[in-house]
């Protein structure tokens, strides 16, 4: 975030592991991934993810998109790991549309979403 060390991706031995969406599609047994985290910079990478939200809502006012609203891209895409999700993204889709004056059906949302449920 901004140029602030955060940490990487490492394997289970701790070595680094760059492999990102290659290793959710592997085949063989599963790798799990762990994070070496950058603890001197841990705080100042938690403010600057906290602010983030803000600063681009203030940023998209400035581009003349006017009331725009927050939504979590965790949100947008939570129907990627579960069809039980799938009402959550939906909504999510609904209101970040909205935001940006975009008039969409839940059932239009829903179906444009349902091909890729599942798929994280």
């Amino acid at each position: 975030v901004h140029g602030v060390p955060r940490g990487y991706s490492v394997d289970e031995e701790g070595n680094p592991d760059n492999r990102c969406f290659e290793r959710r599609h592997q085949d063989g047994p599963v790798t799990k991934t762990k994070a070496m985290i950058d603890l001197p910079h841990l705080q100042e990478n938690l403010e600057v993810a906290a602010a983030y939200p803000l600063e681009m809502q203030n940023s998209l006012s400035e581009l003349g998109f006017k009331g725009g609203s927050i939504v979590y891209y965790e949100d947008l895409v939570s129907h990627e790991y579960s069809a039980e999700n799938l009402v959550q993204s939906a909504s999510a889709w609904k209101s970040l549309l909205a935001s940006l004056g975009v008039t969409a059906r839940t059932k239009d949302i829903k179906h444009a979403l349902k091909k890729a449920v599942g798929t994280y």
